[in-house]
C-alpha cells in the first residue's frame, strides 16, 4: 500500500499539448534551460528578461526544436510595473492567455550584514536628511527584485491563470526556509516570497489556480556574478536594483546543473506540486531544523566558514 501511494505521488502526468508558458528570467541559467525544455516538449513559450540579445538567442534555440510551436520574447524590467502589464498583454495577444507562469528572475547578496553596512562611506549621523544610505539602497534593491516584482507579476497574471486553471511556478530557494551566513538579505527576500505565495495558494485554490514553490540549493549559474555587477556603483535609477557585491567564492560542494534543476522544476509543474526541494536532502534538513535547530545552524555555519 505504501509503495502504491509513493508511486502515485511521484508519477509525472503527461505534459499538456500546446501548454502556454510565460517564463520570467529566461535569458540565462535556469530560466534558459526551462525555456529550452518546455519548447522541446511542444509548449508555446513567451520569454521575459532585460537582456534582449540573449533572449533572441534563446528564442532561436527554442525554435530549433521540432516540437516547438511558438517562441517569442519581451525585453522587460520586472521592477517596472508598466513592463509587467505589457508582458501580460503580449501573452494574451501572442499565446491567447497562459497556463503556466514561471517566476525565476532574481538577484542575490552574498555578504555578511556587517559587510553590507560597511558599504556606507561614513556613520549614519553623516547621512543628509532625505538621502538614502548605500545600505538602504542595497536592501530596497534586492527586495524590489525578489519580492515586490513577483507580487506584481501575480497581480497581472492571476486573471489569466484563473481563466485557464493554471499555475504559478515560483523558483525560490532553500534560503527561503533555512538561514545561512552571508545570505541574510537574500534569505529575507526568499522568506518573504515564500510567505506571499504560500498564502496566495490558499486564496487561489478555490479558483483552480495552483502555486508550486521550487526550492533549489546551490545551482551552477551566473547569479553570483550578476550580484557583483549590480553593485559596482550606487544605483542611479529607481528601476535599477542595487545589490551587495559578491564576497570571495566559498566552496559550496557539488552544485545542481541548470539543466537538472529545470528538469525537476518542470516535473513539479506537471504534478502541480505544492513544494519541491532540489536536491531532496534539503527537505530533510528543513524537517530536522524543527527538531534540532542548533545542529542544522551549525552545519550552515561550517559550510560557510563561520
Amino acid at each position: 500500500m505504501a509503495g502504491w501511494a509513493y508511486a502515485q505521488w511521484t508519477k509525472v502526468p503527461a505534459p499538456p499539448l500546446g501548454e502556454r508558458v510565460v517564463i520570467f528570467g529566461a535569458s540565462s541559467g535556469i530560466g534558459k534551460e526551462l525555456a529550452l525544455q518546455y519548447a522541446a516538449r511542444g509548449a508555446r513559450v513567451l520569454l521575459v528578461a532585460r537582456r534582449e540579445g540573449l533572449l533572441q538567442k534563446v528564442v532561436v534555440d527554442c525554435l530549433l526544436s521540432p516540437a516547438c510551436k511558438t517562441a517569442g520574447y519581451v525585453a522587460a524590467d520586472i521592477t517596472v510595473e508598466a513592463d509587467l502589464a505589457r508582458v501580460a498583454k503580449t501573452a494574451k495577444e501572442v499565446l491567447g492567455g497562459c497556463d503556466t507562469v514561471v517566476i525565476n528572475a532574481g538577484i542575490i547578496s552574498v555578504l555578511t550584514f556587517d559587510e553590507v553596512c560597511a558599504l556606507d562611506d561614513g556613520p549614519a549621523a553623516d547621512i543628509a536628511a532625505g538621502a538614502k544610505s548605500r545600505t538602504e539602497e542595497v536592501v530596497e534593491g534586492i527586495f524590489r527584485t525578489n519580492v515586490t516584482a513577483p507580487i506584481l507579476i501575480a497581480k497581472h497574471f492571476t486573471p489569466a491563470l484563473t481563466e485557464s486553471k493554471g499555475k504559478f511556478v515560483v523558483v525560490s530557494s532553500v534560503a527561503g526556509t533555512l538561514g545561512a551566513p552571508t545570505r541574510a538579505l537574500y534569505a529575507a527576500t526568499k522568506h518573504a516570497l515564500n510567505g506571499f505565495f504560500n498564502s496566495l495558494r490558499i486564496e487561489l485554490g478555490p479558483k483552480g489556480v495552483a502555486v508550486c514553490m521550487c526550492l533549489p540549493g546551490s545551482v551552477a549559474t551566473d547569479l553570483r556574478a550578476s550580484s557583483a555587477k549590480l553593485a559596482a556603483a550606487p544605483s542611479t535609477s529607481s528601476t535599477t536594483p542595487a545589490a551587495a557585491p559578491a564576497s570571495p567564492p566559498i566552496k559550496e560542494g557539488k552544485k545542481l546543473t541548470p539543466m537538472d534543476c529545470a528538469r525537476q522544476i518542470i516535473q513539479a509543474d506537471d504534478r502541480r506540486a505544492r513544494e519541491t526541494y532540489m536536491p531532496g536532502k534539503y527537505r530533510i534538513a528543513y524537517l530536522l531544523h524543527g527538531l534540532f535547530p542548533g545542529f542544522i545552524d551549525g552545519l550552515a555555519a561550517k559550510k560557510y566558514g563561520f
